[in-house]
């Protein structure tokens, strides 16, 4: 299908913004279908050494997830190895269909394509491999069924102009959700502490006080916020501070 660049342009937005806040992957997997003509979609993180892993899907049987991850992770004809640590070695971030893993004919005769992939009716898949943590690989995979084409050059062209704003929306989301972690992890810390204890940037506006910080401000005559900055109650210690 034709993307015009006001179009792709959106998309590309949208892509970012999944990348500020999480719960827009969904909506955002589901724009990447219907621009590349998928029934569905999953952001999968998986393990190649022991199948285990996690998805974000949209328009995919919640069954399929569960199922995979129980027992087709590790007989997926299309990623099967005997040696993951060397899978990943070769492993790059590139575009592939189910064909240029294996032809057609030999996929529909595993075990994986007749009890998994008809049984969610895909037949065809379209996967976009954005990176590697340890041993895990993180990809998005779009499917077709039976009754639509193979995926052909122009979602794959789409998927290539898109694949690097995929890949970098996902590492700064991967970033954000370790920064917001470890800020969370000294909340709780600054938390449990019997001190009044403050977090405040470089204009002096409080980020975060602890529940003995927020009882120094509720008492008369101490400490107080004054346009969101920290100060004290008397004008000569305020100016100390």
């Amino acid at each position: 299908m034709a993307i015009d660049d006001a179009d792709f342009d959106h998309f590309v937005s949208l892509v970012y913004d999944a990348a500020l806040d999480s719960d827009l992957w969904p909506r955002m997997l589901s724009g990447l279908a219907a621009r590349t003509g998928a029934m569905g979609a999953v952001l999968i993180r998986q393990n190649e050494e022991t199948g285990e892993g996690q998805g974000i899907r949209t328009n995919v049987d919640p069954e399929a997830t569960d199922l995979y991850y129980g027992y087709f992770a590790t007989r997926n004809a299309l990623l099967s190895s005997d040696n993951a640590r060397e899978v990943l070695r070769r492993w790059t971030p590139t575009i592939l269909t189910d064909e240029h893993k294996l032809p057609k004919q030999a996929l529909m005769r595993t075990e994986y394509y007749n009890d998994f992939m008809q049984r969610f009716d895909i037949h065809s898949v379209l996967m976009i491999r954005l990176a590697v943590i340890g041993m895990d690989t993180v990809v998005i995979n779009l499917t077709r069924p039976a009754n639509r084409d193979q995926f052909d050059a122009p979602e794959i062209k789409f998927a290539g102009r898109v694949h690097p704003h995929l890949i970098r929306a996902f590492d700064l989301g991967q970033k954000l959700a370790a920064a917001r972690k470890v800020a969370d992890d000294l909340a709780a810390i600054l938390d449990r502490s019997l001190h009044g204890l403050f977090l405040v940037d470089g204009d002096g506006r409080v980020r975060h006080a602890n529940p003995a910080g927020q009882a120094l401000i509720a008492e008369p005559g101490g400490l107080c916020l004054i346009a969101g900055r920290l100060s004290a109650c008397r004008m000569d210690t305020a100016r100390q501070l």
